[in-house]
């Protein structure tokens, strides 16, 4: 007959298991500044503020070039926000929703006016600024990744 022996195993020193620990920690951070999910988070955001201004600076252009409005009129000449409330640009009720199908809004500020059966809300703000000079249209958004302004501009014929 057979007998087994059972090899007695020691229990791991606390210096082996800190060992290991900081060793799984280091490969931990440097994944984590490898992939780096807040900073691809910010991309992702400012791809979309991008797109959503150039997105209004061309429903604007189309507005203007269907209604022959002279936007002077419409858009101020000094850097104002786009929503509704005092000193703002009300862009709700000229472009939804024959020019623009919803008016975008900032990812940080909350979801699109995209509900809006006439009328339009009674107060909003998207986030973004706009302004009209000199024939030209700006939209503007300040971006996650660097702080910086990012402006589209659509010049008018």
């Amino acid at each position: 007959m057979l007998v087994m022996k059972h090899k007695q195993t020691r229990p791991y020193r606390l210096s082996e298991i800190i060992g290991i620990v900081a060793i799984v920690a280091i490969l931990f951070l440097i994944t984590f500044q490898l992939v780096n999910p807040f900073k691809k988070f910010e991309l992702a955001n400012d791809t979309k503020r991008m797109a959503d201004i150039g997105r209004i600076a061309l429903a604007l252009k189309e507005y203007q070039m269907q209604t022959h409005t002279n936007l002077h009129k419409v858009l101020p000449s000094t850097l104002s926000e786009i929503g509704k409330g005092s000193h703002m640009s009300d862009l709700c009720s000229i472009l939804i929703p024959k020019y623009i199908s919803i008016l975008p809004s900032d990812p940080t500020i909350g979801k699109p006016i995209n509900t809006v059966p006439f009328p339009c809300p009674s107060t909003y703000n998207t986030g973004y600024k706009v302004y009209f000079l000199k024939n030209v249209i700006y939209v503007q958004a300040r971006l996650e990744a660097n702080g910086n302004f990012l402006t589209a501009k659509e010049k008018m014929d």
